[in-house]
Protein backbone atom coordinates (compact mmCIF):
# COMPACT_ATOMS: atom_id res chain seq x y z
CA UNK A 1 0.00 0.00 0.00
CA UNK A 2 0.76 4.21 -0.31
CA UNK A 3 2.86 5.16 2.83
CA UNK A 4 1.41 8.18 4.26
CA UNK A 5 4.04 11.67 4.73
CA UNK A 6 2.77 11.39 8.23
CA UNK A 7 3.93 7.53 8.46
CA UNK A 8 7.52 8.23 6.87
CA UNK A 9 7.63 11.19 9.23
CA UNK A 10 6.85 9.18 12.17
CA UNK A 11 9.28 6.56 10.84
CA UNK A 12 12.21 9.09 10.08
CA UNK A 13 11.59 10.51 13.43
CA UNK A 14 12.17 7.18 15.40
CA UNK A 15 15.13 6.31 13.60
CA UNK A 16 17.24 8.93 14.46
CA UNK A 17 16.02 9.73 17.58
CA UNK A 18 14.89 6.52 18.92
CA UNK A 19 11.00 8.07 19.96
CA UNK A 20 7.58 7.91 18.79
CA UNK A 21 6.14 11.31 19.98
CA UNK A 22 2.32 12.00 20.26
CA UNK A 23 -0.59 9.29 19.96
CA UNK A 24 -1.04 7.90 16.57
CA UNK A 25 -3.35 7.19 14.40
CA UNK A 26 -4.53 3.78 13.58
CA UNK A 27 -4.12 4.01 9.94
CA UNK A 28 -0.60 5.60 10.87
CA UNK A 29 0.09 3.52 13.68
CA UNK A 30 -0.50 0.52 10.34
CA UNK A 31 1.36 2.48 7.81
CA UNK A 32 4.48 2.65 10.43
CA UNK A 33 4.01 -0.67 11.30
CA UNK A 34 4.78 -2.35 7.55
CA UNK A 35 7.48 0.59 7.40
CA UNK A 36 9.40 -1.28 10.30
CA UNK A 37 8.71 -4.50 8.93
CA UNK A 38 9.37 -3.52 5.20
CA UNK A 39 13.05 -1.94 6.70
CA UNK A 40 14.02 -4.17 9.58
CA UNK A 41 13.38 -2.32 12.61
CA UNK A 42 11.93 -4.87 15.41
CA UNK A 43 11.84 -2.66 17.87
CA UNK A 44 9.05 0.08 16.45
CA UNK A 45 7.00 -2.74 14.81
CA UNK A 46 6.65 -4.30 18.19
CA UNK A 47 5.96 -0.60 19.39
CA UNK A 48 3.45 0.12 17.04
CA UNK A 49 2.04 -3.19 17.12
CA UNK A 50 1.10 -2.29 20.70
CA UNK A 51 -0.38 0.91 19.72
CA UNK A 52 -2.50 -1.26 17.31
CA UNK A 53 -3.61 -3.72 19.91
CA UNK A 54 -4.68 -0.46 22.12
CA UNK A 55 -6.87 0.53 19.37
CA UNK A 56 -8.57 -2.96 18.91
CA UNK A 57 -12.44 -2.79 17.75
CA UNK A 58 -14.75 -5.38 17.08
CA UNK A 59 -14.97 -3.79 13.20
CA UNK A 60 -11.03 -3.64 13.02
CA UNK A 61 -9.93 -6.72 14.88
CA UNK A 62 -10.30 -8.54 11.98
CA UNK A 63 -8.41 -6.40 9.48
CA UNK A 64 -4.80 -6.28 12.17
CA UNK A 65 -5.23 -10.17 12.72
CA UNK A 66 -4.70 -10.08 8.88
CA UNK A 67 -1.83 -8.10 9.22
CA UNK A 68 -0.59 -9.67 11.96
CA UNK A 69 -0.85 -13.12 9.80
CA UNK A 70 0.62 -11.32 6.74
CA UNK A 71 3.91 -10.23 8.57
CA UNK A 72 3.98 -13.07 10.71
CA UNK A 73 3.58 -11.15 13.64
CA UNK A 74 2.93 -13.70 16.44
CA UNK A 75 2.24 -11.47 19.53
CA UNK A 76 -0.60 -9.11 17.68
CA UNK A 77 -1.88 -12.41 16.40
CA UNK A 78 -2.16 -13.58 20.30
CA UNK A 79 -3.75 -10.62 21.20
CA UNK A 80 -6.53 -10.02 18.31
CA UNK A 81 -7.41 -13.74 18.96
CA UNK A 82 -8.08 -12.58 22.84
CA UNK A 83 -9.42 -9.41 21.99
CA UNK A 84 -12.38 -11.50 19.95
CA UNK A 85 -12.31 -14.20 22.75
CA UNK A 86 -13.47 -11.29 25.55
CA UNK A 87 -15.96 -9.77 23.00
CA UNK A 88 -18.23 -12.48 21.07
CA UNK A 89 -20.05 -9.89 19.41
CA UNK A 90 -17.28 -9.42 16.51
CA UNK A 91 -19.43 -12.81 14.94
CA UNK A 92 -22.48 -9.98 14.34
CA UNK A 93 -20.03 -7.96 11.92
CA UNK A 94 -19.94 -7.15 8.45
CA UNK A 95 -16.35 -7.95 9.05
CA UNK A 96 -16.44 -11.18 10.15
CA UNK A 97 -18.69 -12.27 7.36
CA UNK A 98 -16.35 -10.51 4.63
CA UNK A 99 -12.83 -12.54 5.83
CA UNK A 100 -15.40 -15.58 6.51
CA UNK A 101 -15.57 -15.73 3.08
CA UNK A 102 -12.02 -14.97 2.22
CA UNK A 103 -8.96 -16.85 1.01
CA UNK A 104 -7.54 -16.77 4.79
CA UNK A 105 -10.79 -17.86 6.09
CA UNK A 106 -8.87 -20.64 8.10
CA UNK A 107 -7.99 -17.85 10.25
CA UNK A 108 -10.77 -17.29 11.89
CA UNK A 109 -11.94 -21.28 12.03
CA UNK A 110 -8.95 -20.57 14.68
CA UNK A 111 -10.47 -17.18 16.01
CA UNK A 112 -14.17 -19.05 16.11
CA UNK A 113 -12.58 -21.77 18.44
CA UNK A 114 -11.72 -18.91 20.39
CA UNK A 115 -14.88 -17.43 20.56
CA UNK A 116 -16.71 -20.67 21.16
CA UNK A 117 -14.78 -20.96 24.35
CA UNK A 118 -16.06 -17.51 25.15
CA UNK A 119 -19.54 -18.59 24.51
CA UNK A 120 -18.51 -22.57 26.16
CA UNK A 121 -19.60 -23.94 22.89
CA UNK A 122 -17.12 -26.50 21.68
Amino acid sequence: GNTTVEAMTVFLHYLYSGDIHGDLSLETAEDVFNLADKFAVPDLRRRCGLVLQRKFTVHNVFRLLLLADERRDAELRRAALEFMKQHPECRDTDEWREVNSGPRSHLLREAGLALGFAQGQP
